[in-house]
């Protein structure tokens, strides 16, 4: 959840600067509005950064989920394996 919300807030922020600056080059927008703002939505993005980097990426729970995952992956290649070794296979040859 905080990773989408920090995409959106991060991308909101990219389109902002883009768009205001193509603005303001323009001349529909005056340069010292564009800059008040830039600098709140700037804050913004600099502490979702921060956030970001607070928060650990890779969480105890993710690292288990990963382990049963591949644990039963495993369990099932080797019960295939059983299967196949169980049965006989003969080649006949097509003439």
């Amino acid at each position: 959840m905080i990773r989408e919300l920090s995409f959106v807030a991060i991308s909101l922020c990219i389109l902002y600067f883009t768009v205001g600056y193509g603005i303001t080059f323009l001349g529909d927008l005056r340069i010292s509005t564009f800059n008040s703002y830039a600098t709140l939505i700037a804050g913004v993005a600099s502490v979702v950064g921060l956030i970001s980097l607070v928060r650990p990426s890779i969480t105890q729970t993710d690292i288990q989920d990963l382990e049963v995952g591949a644990l039963k992956s495993i369990s099932q290649a080797a019960k295939d394996l059983e299967k196949v070794k169980g049965k006989n296979f003969y080649r006949t040859r097509i003439t």
